[in-house]
């Protein structure tokens, strides 16, 4: 009997470990689902989605692309959901955009809420799993196979990745859809081949059909395939020995079998027949799926984006209220990322950027496009939560496990040690706040100011005095209000200060939904459950529309935090 190749069995052994973190991640996602009422933009997109599949209208919500709300609508349509025979829906379909909320809402509580809810959710989580599965396989090809696994266990246990992965939004199937086209272009810089091509086309088209957004890549492709021409860097090693790359291959086999090339004028203008392929396959993708429309309505959603928000809009950060924070997308990413995880980040950077460690061409699909996302977001985007840039986050999680890969191959003593440490700090992070993910802060938030806060969940107790919106807070703790309401309200109603779109009484609770400016003065005895985005506005005004009054929030401490999202106070007659 001829026996395994020891490579054979390790791969076998890591395909079997990345099936185990795939399933957690599943799980949680599909738990935590059954669990959180509808987010702020969800019914929206679902409206959206049922009436793409059975009117085939583009006509709801058209200022975002079709593709992801489309397949929460086919899932919907199998569960037997259906579009209202409503005034305001056939209005909605006309291009009344403001009843899009209403009609989702209304298409969930008609379908059985908890059960329909969750088949609108399955196909979002579905694309998380291929947000991870892709996190893996690239960080196996790029780095070795202790890499991939390692990228793929910061992946699941990410809690802004699990907050927002079963969510009917865009983020996170933005995310899955930009790190597989990087992926197929990745692979026709190192070997370029028409089948690569084409599937470069194909994922180029169904990303650009995700958000608007994904027309930054587009620049940094071309870039991206440009220097792909560029003389590659090789360094000298033995025909024998592994290669630097931590392949598992050996050095002949690997980078030394790759031939240089020169980067000149034609090897630039070789690139030209590329790009054009490709962007003609991802414009035939995306003609299809706007089902053969007129292009223009691409343009047309493009045009619309943002159109529906606010312009006096203002955002809360750090006990501020301003239109736009030129820090805003930094400082989400540094309080709401588990500090575990910024830690091997910033390891595996080190180690990325040492010299002979990786070909300049892997450097460059490594390190340029989360840099041009995230900059693409600081200058467009509005300050709504680190949730715009998810697509950034899996580049972080690419480098900490060449990070975490770094650590448990060092001859250093302390390093396997870290390793461990950081790993198990993951891991605490991850179960600490579960099913809230949505709403994690890490232990910063907390350190300086109020450290007795600090806890499994990290800081996320502190998370209200420092950013608002989804970030902490996107109306999907009405389930878990209910619940607490029936466990310890005693059969009395609460005034609820509500932050969300789907309304409050499809499920049945005893709340009476008040207006936010009515809590700006200590308002009169009774139960009261304040949304954490309206307390931390609420909170800002200290010094300036509520100087003359009295900041009750601040001094009467909360009975219960719900979800990490709603707060709830009971004020008594004095």
């Amino acid at each position: 009997m001829t026996p395994t190749p020891a490579g054979e069995i390790r791969s076998r052994w890591s395909f079997a470990a990345a099936a185990v973190l795939l399933a957690i991640f599943f799980l949680q996602l599909f738990f935590a689902s059954r669990a959180k009422s509808p987010a702020w933009d969800e019914p929206g997109h679902i409206a959206s989605g049922v009436a793409y599949i059975q009117k085939g209208a583009l006509t709801v919500n058209p200022e975002h692309p079709p593709l992801l709300k489309a397949f929460s609508g086919l899932f919907l349509t199998w569960a037997g959901a259906g579009w209202p025979n409503t005034g305001p829906a056939r209005d909605l379909l006309n291009g009344a955009s403001k009843w899009q909320w209403a009609a989702g809402a209304h298409i969930l509580v008609t379908a059985g809420l908890d059960r329909a809810l969750q088949w609108a959710r399955l196909p979002m989580m579905l694309a998380g799993l291929m947000f991870g599965l892709v996190t893996y396989l690239w960080g196996r090809q790029l780095a070795g196979e202790l890499a991939g696994l390692g990228a793929l266990f910061l992946f699941t246990l990410d809690p802004t990745i699990g907050g927002h992965s079963y969510l009917v939004t865009l983020d996170v199937g933005l995310g899955a859809f930009t790190l597989l086209f990087l992926f197929c272009l990745w692979h026709y810089a190192r070997s370029p081949r028409p089948r690569t091509l084409v599937f470069c086309g194909i994922t180029l088209g169904l990303l650009l059909c995700t958000k608007f957004s994904s027309l930054a890549i587009l620049p940094c492709a071309a870039i991206l395939l440009l220097a792909a021409r560029a003389r590659r860097t090789a360094w000298k090693a033995a025909p024998d020995e592994l290669c630097p790359c931590a392949s598992g291959k050996k050095y002949k086999n690997c980078h030394a079998a790759i031939p240089p090339s020169r980067f000149d004028l034609p090897s630039a203008l070789a690139c030209a027949p590329p790009l054009l392929y490709m962007g003609g396959i991802a414009a035939a993708v995306i003609w299809a799926v706007y089902r053969f429309h007129s292009p223009l309505a691409y343009v047309e959603g493009v045009r619309m984006v943002n159109a529906n928000h606010q312009s006096n809009y203002v955002v809360f950060m750090a006990g501020q209220l301003a239109s736009r924070f030129t820090t805003y997308f930094a400082v989400a990413y540094l309080l709401k990322e588990p500090l575990a995880a910024m830690a091997l980040a910033a390891t595996g950077l080190f180690f990325a950027l040492r010299p002979r460690a990786f070909l300049v061409r892997d450097r460059l699909f490594l390190l340029p496009p989360p840099a041009v996302l995230f900059l693409a977001h600081v200058w467009k985007a509005d300050d709504l939560g680190i949730r715009y840039i998810i697509p950034c986050l899996p580049f972080a999680h690419l480098l900490g496990g060449i990070g975490l890969a770094g650590l448990i191959r060092s001859s250093a003593r302390a390093a396997r040690p870290i390793a461990i440490l950081l790993s198990l700090w993951m891991a605490i992070a991850a179960a600490g706040i579960y099913p809230d993910g949505l709403s994690y802060f890490n232990e910063s938030a907390c350190l300086l100011d109020d450290p007795a806060k600090l806890g499994l969940d990290g800081g996320s107790a502190c998370g209200a005095a420092w950013l608002d919106d989804s970030n902490i807070d996107w109306g999907e703790g009405l389930k878990s209000l209910k619940a607490w309401l029936d466990r310890h309200a005693g059969g009395r109603s609460a005034k609820l200060g509500y932050f969300g779109s789907f309304p409050p009484a499809a499920y049945n609770m005893p709340v009476e939904v008040v207006e936010d400016s009515q809590l700006d003065f200590q308002p009169g005895p009774g139960l009261y459950a304040i949304s954490a985005h309206l307390l931390a506005h609420h909170n800002a005004l200290v010094g300036h529309r509520l100087a003359r009054g009295d900041q009750w929030t601040l001094r009467v401490p909360p009975t219960a935090i719900i979800g990490h999202c709603i707060y709830v106070y009971e004020l008594r007659a004095d």
